[in-house]
């Protein structure tokens, strides 16, 4: 799981509540980034140049050559990276579908009834989670 604009403890209490198998945190923004100044919290892959797949080669970062899916299965709930041709795994389905091609929106704006059902539909293999972090975010560590 990456976390871009989670809160840091939320984060961490989800990872050790094994709601998530792995987490990346990352403090670059907060680090290059007066606190008094709005920022854009966004992660960029380039995942291909010039209809060429390509890869990050840094120590301990290398990935797959070329576009990524996610492959999710709800029960018990864990996502899967892969490449974006692979055929779902057995029990997962495909999460990630383009929004914008070309710069104009593909397909029209789901009405907000379908929006929240699938927000709920996402957010319910961590209910638990939340509800206890809504009562007192747990400290690095503490036991779900």
């Amino acid at each position: 799981m990456t976390a871009p604009g989670i809160r840091e403890r939320i984060a961490i209490a989800l990872t050790a509540a094994s709601v998530v198998v792995a987490c990346v945190f990352g403090v670059g923004t907060r680090m290059g980034v007066s606190a008094d100044h709005p920022y854009l919290d966004t992660a960029y892959k380039l995942v291909s140049y010039k209809g060429r797949p390509v890869m990050k080669l840094s120590s301990g970062k290398v990935s797959a050559p070329g576009r990524k899916q996610v492959f999710r299965r709800s029960n018990p709930f864990s996502d899967l990276v892969g490449l974006h041709d692979e055929k779902a795994p057995a029990g997962r389905e495909r999460v990630l579908e383009p929004l914008m091609v070309g710069g104009t929106r593909r397909g029209g704006r789901p009405p907000i009834a379908e929006v929240r059902a699938r927000f709920a539909a996402d957010l319910e293999p961590c209910s638990h989670i939340w509800r206890r972090l809504k009562a007192g975010t747990p400290e690095a560590g503490e036991s779900m």
